[in-house]
């Protein structure tokens, strides 16, 4: 690998991974209707479906840091993405309830497990991979995941129309999604600068800051959802773009 590509696989590894964790979630909700015209199913039926990513993205995370501990971040990202890359192909089969419902626990598994692996890990991998670029790389990832629910809504109804077929737009995410996982693959771990990332000192939050934090970040993760997951099905994708 040249000295060029070396430098730019560290920033697509980050922009893809925000990206390909949002992609399945947000891809769903703006073609609901013509799933549920498709499959003739109830309202409840349909809201299980964006419903249950988010729950799995929340009760399955600890899963992320055991994988983390037990693999390492590099394959336990790998995993993450080859789980997603896998339950998106299966979006192919739109005839069958069963199995969106199936894909859809899939996503928010995959989801819950690699936001649970990068997130905390994040700031040791940028430090030793992009040392004094460290704020510019977490402003890619931070915005990637923005990137990546505005452009899976927007998107997806529009494939879908250009195909003539939903569970072909539904699908299309896991290319992305694939390619994210590549790059991981051919990301070569420096341990020297792990451990350089290990070796500084640690930052020391308060129990309120703590609380701070969470509420912040819970607060963020549900106004984003709604955003993408609900909002949506209720005004039509045309309403929002």
């Amino acid at each position: 690998m040249t000295r060029s590509a070396k430098t730019l696989l560290p920033w697509l590894m980050i922009f893809g991974a925000g990206i390909c964790l949002r992609t399945g979630i947000a891809s769903l909700s703006p073609i609901l209707d013509q799933i549920k015209r498709t499959l003739a199913i109830t309202n409840a039926e349909l809201g299980l479906l964006t419903t249950l990513p988010v729950l799995c993205m929340g009760g399955l995370s600890p899963l992320g840091h055991m994988l983390e501990r037990r693999l390492g971040l590099k394959r336990s990202m790998i995993m993450a993405l080859a789980l997603l890359t896998i339950v998106l192909l299966l979006r192919l089969d739109g005839g069958s309830y069963g199995v969106l419902l199936f894909t859809a626990v899939g996503v928010g598994v995959g989801v819950g497990v690699g936001d649970a692996i990068i997130r905390p890990l994040l700031s040791g991998f940028i430090k030793g991979e992009f040392a004094s670029r460290a704020p510019e790389a977490m402003s890619v990832y931070a915005a990637s995941m923005g990137v990546g629910s505005a452009v899976a809504a927007f998107a997806t109804p529009r494939i879908s129309d250009a195909t003539g077929s939903w569970p072909l737009g539904l699908a299309f995410w896991a290319l992305p999604t694939a390619l994210a996982g590549f790059c991981w693959i051919l990301w070569r771990e420096d341990i020297a600068a792990s451990a350089r990332s290990a070796a500084q000192p640690s930052l020391t939050i308060s129990r309120s800051g703590i609380l701070g934090l969470t509420l912040f970040f819970g607060l963020q993760a549900g106004i984003n959802y709604a955003a993408i997951a609900w909002l949506p099905s209720l005004y039509g994708y045309s309403g929002l773009f």
